[in-house]
């Protein structure tokens, strides 16, 4: 019997490298360099398609309120 740990199990780099390869995510750092990143040294990123900039992903923001709001 498998037991998992978390979300991802043992899949989290393949996952990590598909979110920057499609520009969705962004690291300063290589995939391997975040994995290996420690809770007290964290690896910072960047989520492009939610910087003020750009055009807004979702349907709400700072006029509604979702049960959501400050996840990212």
């Amino acid at each position: 019997m498998r037991t998992h740990t978390g979300w991802l199990a043992g899949d989290a780099e393949r996952v990590l490298a598909q979110l920057v390869e499609s520009d969705w995510l962004g690291l300063p750092v290589t995939v391997a360099d975040a994995m290996a990143s420690r809770p007290e040294d964290p690896t910072a990123f960047i989520v492009p398609p939610l910087l003020p900039e750009q055009p807004r992903p979702f349907t709400f923001g700072k006029n509604n309120r979702s049960r959501i709001s400050g996840w990212a």
